[in-house]
């Protein structure tokens, strides 16, 4: 009987995301339509790691790199309505949670979707080049390399007149005189 008990602790242990508990539904307007989901890419041989949130009140938390190993949040921001109807048609049309590992279960990189919806946290990996996932992944980049648009756009433009470098004759020498 301890045995039994001991096994369906750890079963329900086991089900428990690593990250225990991020998820809470929001009970006022939400982008998404209540759902959240947290996207980690971890690639050994490449040394990429990163992990994104987005939770049901359209906080997005980025971790990057290194944060990533040591569980401090790179960025904290948020998306907004459009983001966030964006997002959920795309977990729609590209089913992650039906993704299989096309290389087995050893390949590089893993990709770990925890995505919660109505009350339920469902938590899926695969291994390898899985393109439904790098399709969430680049659209959750892009939403958090959106913090760096007002800096880029600052930047000072680069002007054609400028550019001119004044042209220079040549002494029959071969030498150049301004």
């Amino acid at each position: 009987m301890h045995r039994f008990l001991l096994l369906a602790l750890l079963m329900v242990s086991a089900g428990c995301s690593s990250s225990g508990g991020w998820y809470a539904p929001v009970a006022g307007p939400s982008p998404t339509g209540g759902m959240a989901l947290q996207l980690e890419l971890q690639d050994i041989e490449q040394t990429q790691y990163a992990r994104f949130r987005v939770e049901s009140d359209g906080t997005l938390v980025y971790w990057g790199g290194k944060d990533v190993l040591f569980d401090k949040v790179t960025w904290t921001g948020s998306i907004d309505d459009e983001q966030g109807r964006e997002l959920v048609a795309l977990v729609r049309r590209e089913s992650p949670l039906d993704s299989f590992s096309p290389a087995g279960d050893d390949a590089q990189p893993t990709w770990t979707l925890e995505l919660a919806e109505h009350g339920r946290l469902v938590e899926h990996t695969v291994h390898g080049d899985v393109p439904c996932m790098r399709v969430l992944y680049d659209t959750l980049q892009r939403y958090t390399s959106a913090r760096f648009d007002a800096v880029v756009d600052a930047l000072p433009r680069a002007d054609v007149e400028g550019l001119v470098v004044p042209r220079r004759e040549a002494d029959e020498d071969g030498t150049d005189r301004p």
